[in-house]
């Protein structure tokens, strides 16, 4: 059935040029309010629903009413007040980018179909409540541009393993002491090896070409200088740096103009229409053929306890009786959780 419907689907040029400037990705965070669909029942959902919308008109209200309203500043806020009164009742989390198909599917749809600095909800999933704050859009084309990345090299002064204060300040005067003496014409390799106390430190201490994803702190420190130019120092995680710049690769437009480019895209395209194929039949077939969902973790614990548990008391008998086999019988095990919005 996969094979037939993969086969039905078909992408023009035109298909993939509109696709290429269509919006392409989402970045956004939300409020959780959060449901256990095996344990809570009709009312307590009904419950949890209505604090979301409560939630949400109170969100509404004082984003009208104050054009500086922080919404993550609220909601984390509002999940600690609610946690404090019910573990594990609510949750804050910021999400960053994501695409089509990295979300469950009616938090995907509200996110994208939002206009950005929107805040919309309660959307339900089978997660729970969810608020969603979008911050940003991008269309899809940026999916496909090449990042602005450098490459580097760097001295780390860490702080030590014993007390974390006392081996910041040590840090710290020992970081300005190697800062001088780069000024006054220590060769930066240098000051590595006699330095540097990060392992990288045997091999020149390079970074190789990262960007402002993969490492942040780091690329802003770069930030406007040239080659061979090095930072002051500054805090890194539990250490103290100075970081040389070696290289810098600049920002590349994606255009659809390049082959390997588009060929990307198209792909892209066709998957994500498979996709939506697919759903949509099985969406079809679940209402052809009635199914219950979200029962596997209940059969198994009720199989453990029942029937499982029989088995499993007949089976260490017939070992013992005839010497053969095994008494290991599997246990039963609740189906894996799913983070909260992916």
């Amino acid at each position: 059935m996969t094979a037939e419907i993969n086969s039905s689907v078909s992408v023009s040029d035109a298909d993939v040029r509109t696709y290429f400037t269509s919006e392409g990705r989402v970045n956004a965070d939300h409020l959780l309010i959060m449901l256990d669909t095996e344990k809570d029942s009709a009312s307590t959902i009904a419950a949890k629903k209505k604090v979301a919308q409560t939630i949400y008109d109170e969100v509404v209200k004082q984003k009208a009413e104050n054009a500086t309203f922080d919404f993550a500043k609220y909601a984390q806020e509002k999940a600690a007040e609610l946690n404090n009164k019910t573990a594990g009742y609510a949750r804050y989390e910021t999400l960053g980018f994501f695409t089509k198909g990295q979300m469950v599917k009616e938090f995907e749809t509200a996110a994208f179909a939002a206009k950005t600095g929107d805040i919309v909800g309660p959307v339900q999933t089978e997660f729970g409540f969810h608020i969603i704050d979008k911050i940003a859009e991008e269309a899809v084309s940026a999916i496909y541009d090449t990042a602005e990345t450098v490459k580097a090299a760097h001295i780390v002064l860490g702080f030590g393993t014993g007390d974390q204060t006392t081996g910041a300040a040590a840090a710290a005067t020992l970081a300005d002491k190697v800062y001088v003496e780069l000024q006054k014409g220590l060769s930066f390799k240098t000051a590595i090896t006699k330095y540097s106390t990060d392992a990288d430190a045997k091999t020149g201490g390079i970074l190789d070409y990262f960007s402002s994803v993969g490492d942040a702190t780091r690329f802003d420190e770069l930030k406007g200088l040239k080659t061979g130019q090095y930072t002051k120092p500054f805090v890194d995680g539990s250490s103290y740096e100075i970081v040389q710049l070696l290289d810098r690769k600049p920002f590349v437009k994606a255009n659809l103009n390049d082959k390997a480019t588009y060929d990307k895209v198209k792909t892209a395209l066709e998957d994500e229409r498979k996709a939506d194929a697919k759903t949509a039949l099985v969406t079809k077939l679940k209402t052809q053929f009635p199914v219950r969902e979200g029962q596997w973790s209940r059969i198994t614990k009720w199989y453990g306890r029942g029937v499982g548990k029989v088995l499993g008391a007949v089976g260490q008998w017939i070992v013992k009786a005839t010497g053969k086999g095994t008494t290991t019988t599997p246990p039963a095990t609740d189906v894996p959780t799913t983070p909260s919005a992916q």
